[in-house]
């Protein structure tokens, strides 16, 4: 991410790769560096943005919609499951699934390729993080257990091809952190699952459901843990937000759901 700034003129550039998004808040500022990258750079203005990287961008005068429903519809016939019946959620509730789901699946190959897919799509989509998580623990040898839970999630997707991430202008552009953690999630090696979700003014713009790098002996401290990741993901969202000129000028909160976590953390003297 690139800043300039002159005077009151912002503009931001983002690179992925070869792809480039530019934003700014003066048209004539804009254009001119458009020019002088064209100078350095072979590259072609294709104007107010639609797509970018596989996201589908819909701009409204006052707010956006993020979604990437032509990439489920090719994700759906890809794997032939474009005639599926939709599922109201990603995953079965309280499954604890093991290396051993019933026999090894024959195309561990396609599997691979199924949850790399369903990976990407994490990028526009919270909801299905988790069980996307767990499916890739089972990367290098899948069983049938883990090939179905995969499919459900198609499923889930069939249904739910309209969804995105709203963001709408104006309101309250306060930073504000979800923290939570899923205590003995693995029923193999007792770790647990931290996860957390950040909102900004209208939606939830950062997340992540990652597996804890260290053993818990109980929710507090998987909850614990969770707080502390989800802390330092906060320390450096607020150093972003001040090189995009939106500084947080409040201590930002971040809430959970386990009392006995909250009075660790505010505890001054326990520090074991």
């Amino acid at each position: 991410m690139f800043v300039k700034k002159v005077g009151k003129i912002v503009v931001y550039l983002m690179v992925y790769v070869d792809n480039r998004l530019m934003i700014g808040n003066n048209e004539s500022h804009n254009a001119s560096i458009k020019k002088e990258m064209r100078k350095g750079f072979e590259m072609v203005d294709l104007g107010y943005v639609h797509y970018y990287i596989g996201i589908e961008v819909t701009q409204h005068p006052k707010s956006i919609f993020l979604s990437q429903k032509k990439y489920i519809g090719d994700l759906l016939n890809r794997f032939g499951m474009a005639e599926c019946n939709p599922l109201t959620t990603p995953m079965e509730q309280n499954l604890k699934l093991t290396s051993v789901e019933g026999k090894e699946f024959e195309n561990a190959t396609k599997y691979r390729q199924l949850v790399g897919s369903l990976n990407y799509l994490t990028t526009i989509r919270p909801d299905i993080s988790f069980v996307v998580g767990i499916l890739s623990k089972f990367m290098q040898k899948p069983c049938e257990g883990h090939w179905s839970t995969a499919k459900r999630v198609l499923k889930y997707l069939k249904g739910t091809q309209d969804f995105g991430l709203k963001h709408t202008q104006g309101g309250d552009f306060s930073l504000i952190g979800y923290s939570d953690s899923e205590f003995d999630g693995d029923k193999e090696t007792g770790v647990s699952t931290s996860s957390y979700a950040m909102s900004l003014g209208s939606g939830v713009f950062s997340w992540r459901s990652r597996k804890q790098s260290v053993l818990g002996d109980s929710a507090t401290e998987a909850k614990y843990v969770a707080m502390a990741k989800s802390t330092t993901k906060i320390v450096w969202l607020g150093k972003i937000l001040e090189d995009l000129q939106v500084k947080q000028v409040h201590s930002t909160p971040l809430v959970i759901d386990n009392t006995s976590a909250m009075k660790l953390a505010k505890n001054p003297k326990f520090h074991d």
